[in-house]
């Protein structure tokens, strides 16, 4: 096992071969992609999904959803973070223009459809032994007592999977739909209750495990969190762009396959896998000392690079992101753990591929993330002395007038790579910084 100094030189390393993927324009013009490399380490069940799908951010809109739907689908795995028991569950919200690709998050579902009939009876041979029905799928339109009652009924579990925002944030507008605290207590598994007026009947879900998988437009995220001051804000994943949809060739996709049939089989693999988890009250996950030495030591330095671009909610922003990342670890290593091989330790080490796989996710899922932050934040930080760090530095020793081939320069002097140089040039003529002049010139302003 390679010491923490090792570790870490190595996931830089491999990030860096990582960010080579993806072209200069990706980070100049729109938020970057997840590189061609993640998607080739991927488990067999994320990689068979992904792989389908020609168009990179339809391929990205799918992992990203996967990844969210399959937290939510083996809730006897858990770790302790930071001390405390948490689960795999994630919420992830997809943000892009009309008729881009969102769609593709419907597959994500199909490959938990079987898990949800066979816990609604459906696949049962004998239908008297279905007794409670607990859908693994819990509609987004839902009131606020109904989903309490329906997480009791699922010892917690549940999954919201929207191709909507505006589905839930209507819902949420309403007295009888306003589930945003249970949605902020559900991301840590704090306890949620209900009390009835009539009757007096008192409903209590003591550690709810609730996954939440949303897509929608620009124009609807501020319908599902008005401002970075709201609560949800740093509970999600994101994905976020705004270039127009690649057009495509209507025809055979990726030679010949029937999409439907192929998440079919997929979707038998994660039953299997869920069978088998289901046999085990629990399951540990665990990360090595040297592997969380290397989580907190990155996020420091996503924290610092935050507070120069949304200071004020970098914390927030980047400490869930953090366990957002530990919680994405955790599904990938069930996804690609032999669980007739876990005997009776009852315990999922992650492997140092798996917790790359995580880290290089979690780098994409940050700077997409910063972007939606700054399409929420009213205000805009215009001076020199708002900045703070490494981009302080970076920013300092640009001159008055210069070119991306001499920024990317002095971002090598400080040890900055190419690809966040990239992003720190977009971010700071975001915050009027910057001024661009054309392509790859730009000056400060006065």
């Amino acid at each position: 096992m390679p010491s923490g100094e090792e570790l870490q030189k190595e996931i830089v390393n491999t990030n860096a071969e990582l960010q080579t993927e993806c072209s200069k324009s990706d980070f100049e013009n729109d938020t970057p992609v997840i590189p061609e490399e993640v998607y080739s380490k991927l488990p067999d069940v994320l990689k068979n999904g992904s792989n389908v799908f020609t168009v990179v951010r339809e391929r990205d809109i799918f992992l990203t959803s996967a990844l969210t739907v399959l937290s939510g689908c083996f809730p006897n795995i858990f770790g302790l973070y930071g001390g405390e028991k948490v689960y795999a569950n994630l919420y992830s919200f997809i943000i892009a223009p009309p008729a881009s690709g969102k769609g593709r998050m419907k597959y994500a579902r199909e490959i938990c459809e079987l898990i949800h009939k066979e816990r609604m009876g459906v696949l049962t041979a004998n239908k008297a032994l279905a007794t409670e029905l607990q859908p693994l799928f819990i509609p987004g339109n839902i009131s606020s007592s109904a989903l309490i009652e329906q997480l009791q009924k699922n010892d917690g579990v549940g999954i919201i999977c929207e191709s909507e925002a505006d589905t839930i944030s209507t819902a949420l507008q309403q007295d009888w739909g306003d589930f945003s605290d249970i949605l902020r207590k559900a991301f840590h598994h704090e306890s949620i209750s209900l009390k009835r007026r009539k009757g007096g009947e008192y409903i209590e879900v003591t550690s709810p495990k609730l996954s939440c998988a949303i897509t929608g437009t620009p124009d609807q995220i501020k319908g599902l969190i008005p401002s970075v001051n709201n609560g949800l804000v740093s509970r999600f994943l994101y994905y976020y762009f705004t270039e127009p949809a690649q057009k495509k060739e209507i025809g055979r996709l990726a030679g010949k396959i029937n999409l439907s049939e192929h998440f079919a089989e997929i979707a038998s693999e994660v039953l299997v896998k869920f069978q088998k988890i289901s046999q085990h009250s629990s399951i540990e996950f665990l990360l090595t000392d040297d592997q969380f030495t290397v989580l907190n030591s990155l996020f420091k330095k996503y924290e610092d690079e935050a507070q120069s671009f949304i200071n004020g909610h970098a914390n927030s922003l980047v400490n869930r992101l953090q366990l957002m990342s530990y919680k994405i670890a955790m599904v990938l290593s069930v996804l690609s753990t032999d669980l007739t091989a876990l005997g009776d330790r009852q315990q999922i080490k992650c492997k140092d591929q798996n917790f790359e796989i995580a880290l290089a996710l979690s780098e994409i899922y940050f700077q997409h993330a910063i972007a939606v932050f700054r399409r929420l934040s009213a205000k805009s930080n215009c001076t020199s002395s708002s900045l703070k760090g490494l981009v302080k530095n970076f920013y300092d020793l640009l001159g008055e007038e210069f070119s991306r081939e001499k920024a990317i320069e002095i971002a090598k002097g400080l040890s900055i790579k190419e690809r966040t140089a990239a992003n720190y040039l977009k971010q700071l003529v975001e915050t009027k910084h910057l001024e661009k002049l054309a392509h790859g010139k730009y000056k400060k302003f006065k």
